[in-house]
């Protein structure tokens, strides 16, 4: 089986400080591309860097939520001469921590996805605890955006099934295999549309995220294993499936 994880952070601890290690161990358990994720500048930097290492790593840069008080619209337009750059994120809105406060998030959320359309990329979109004006946001703008992925789907069939609409695919982490409530959602989500994702470090999927393991690209067979299980689909299948979805990003 063949996976594409579209959310690593192989610019962040403990993936960063043991790059070829993940990457390496990633890519004997069937990993055959990536999405590497920048959350700030610097990050955003490091994951271009990582990516020019390695053929099969394209690049996603743009500010976190968190990090929206950093957000410098010249230094994120900057990074998008990198050709393996495929996409703004992750971005969006986060109203859980409220790291920066909601006027700067918001702000930062619009511009980046403005520079998104006029550059021609897709977007990673992050919210959580604050889908009413994501979804406010997004419906000024989604006709024009070149699609993108609903990262770590929290269980809003709603928003999701609307994003769908244009162009949008709606990603899985491995908190699927012990939140109930998404367990039941992604029942509702078309699987035409569907992926998964690491979100490594973080979001360690069952049976190994008791064990206090690191979670890196590799695991996407524990969130494909469960999956297929709820979805009563054969796991070969479901790969096939769910890579193809997920090729869509690399392909234009």
């Amino acid at each position: 089986m063949k996976f594409i994880d579209p959310h690593v952070h192989f610019n962040l601890e403990p993936l960063s400080k043991n790059f070829e290690f993940y990457y390496n161990k990633s890519k004997e358990e069937g990993v055959d591309k990536f999405i590497n994720i920048g959350i700030d500048y610097e990050t955003s930097l490091l994951a271009i860097e990582q990516a020019k290492q390695k053929e099969d790593i394209y690049i996603a840069v743009g500010y976190h939520p968190h990090d929206s008080e950093k957000y410098n619209k010249d230094k994120l337009i900057s990074l998008l001469n990198e050709p393996k750059v495929i996409a703004i994120g992750e971005i969006g809105l986060d109203y859980y921590r409220n790291y920066s406060t909601k006027n700067i998030q918001l702000k930062a959320f619009e511009e980046q996805l403005k520079i998104a359309i006029e550059y021609d990329k897709y977007v990673i979109i992050h919210t959580r605890e604050a889908t009413k004006d994501t979804w406010e946001i997004l419906n000024k703008y989604k006709d024009k955006l070149k699609g993108g992925i609903l990262h770590c789907f929290a269980g809003d069939v709603d928003f999701a099934l609307d994003l769908i609409k244009s162009d949008f695919k709606v990603a899985v982490c491995g908190n699927i295999t012990y939140n109930k409530k998404l367990q039941k959602a992604v029942l509702s989500i078309p699987i035409e549309s569907l992926i998964i994702e690491t979100d490594s470090p973080f979001l360690t999927p069952e049976p190994i995220r008791k064990k206090n393991r690191v979670n890196y690209s590799g695991n996407l067979l524990y969130t494909l294993k469960f999956l297929a299980d709820l979805l009563k689909i054969e796991e070969e299948k479901l790969a096939d499936i769910l890579y193809k979805n997920t090729l869509q990003f690399f392909l234009n």
